[in-house]
């Protein structure tokens, strides 16, 4: 048993010590095993890129690596978004990083395209998706060369009003009001302005029912996004009283716009212009101009 016993400890000398009776390496890190950083990756919207050879220490006689970032990219500072699969700043990974219901994100690049609103689908008088009066919905989309249909039961003595506002430059939208058969149009609004209304058509016994509302585009090209407001009664916001929309303007580096919401109180239209959209000009490295 003695010329085991010296094996044992001559194997145990030097860089080596023994450890319930077993050989343990007392300098796991010497030489440096840590020479393969994990792959590129995305922390957050920074794309990262890690060095070699890393920082090893010893823990329990095996080595721990880190390794330092050796390349660090904003991708936002470049009003992009770093792609997880390839840890690589482009310009979108999926259609709500391009920020337009008009835009999707093919191929990493955003391209011309709709994305239409959860109503859908609502394409006609038989989908048509029902409303409450009184209960506006916002941003609602309407692709190109389609259109959208919402349904109201109304009454003897109910007076249909319907609203829908829209920037008239950004697409050409048209308003009409389908009565119970589902065919015929009692009433329509086609114009140039920022919206369109139909006002007060009075319903009596023989008209009661279920009446539907389309809004198109003016052309099969038209697109935009809309406000929707329906009511079957006296509503202060029906036409829109509310114009006095603030002009575009510089909020630091931010060029910030603003739209126009009105509210029936009590009979009476209370206006507010909450910011509309706010784009960061220095995300593109650009500037805002107060102009």
């Amino acid at each position: 048993m003695a010329p085991r016993i010296g094996i044992v400890l001559i194997a145990c000398l030097g860089t080596w010590a023994c450890n319930d009776s077993s050989v343990v390496d007392e300098t796991p890190c010497d030489p440096n095993p840590c020479t393969n950083p994990p792959a590129a990756a995305c922390n957050g919207n920074v794309a990262e890129t890690y060095g070699s050879p890393g920082a090893c220490n010893e823990q329990d006689h095996d080595p721990i690596c880190t390794y330092p970032v050796s390349e660090s990219t904003d991708c936002a500072a470049g009003g992009q978004v770093c792609d997880p699969e390839s840890a690589t700043c482009v310009d979108c990974v999926e259609d709500a990083d391009c920020q337009s219901p008009f835009l999707v994100c093919q191929n990493h690049a955003c391209a011309a395209g709709c994305i239409d609103d959860a109503r859908e689908p609502n394409d006609d008088v038989a989908s048509a998706s029902a409303v409450q009066q009184d209960a506006p919905w916002a941003d609602m989309v309407l692709c190109a060369g389609t259109e959208d249909y919402y349904a109201i039961v109304a009454s003897e003595g109910d007076a249909i009003s319907a609203l829908i506002d829209f920037v008239h430059a950004d697409g050409d939208l048209d308003l009409e009001l389908i009565g119970p058969d589902g065919s015929t149009v009692v009433a329509s609004s086609a114009s140039s302005d920022d919206g369109e209304v139909i006002e007060d058509f009075d319903v009596d016994a023989a008209d009661a029912g279920t009446y539907t509302f389309r809004v198109f585009g003016h052309t099969a090209d038209d697109q935009n996004v809309y406000d929707l407001l329906v009511t079957l009664g006296a509503n202060a916001c029906i036409p829109d009283p509310c114009t006095d929309v603030p002009a575009d303007e510089c909020e630091g580096n931010s060029a910030v716009s603003y739209r126009a919401v009105c509210t029936d109180v009590g009979g009476a239209a209370q206006c507010s212009y909450p910011v509309d959209q706010s784009t960061d000009c220095g995300l593109a490295g650009q500037i805002c101009d107060p102009e």
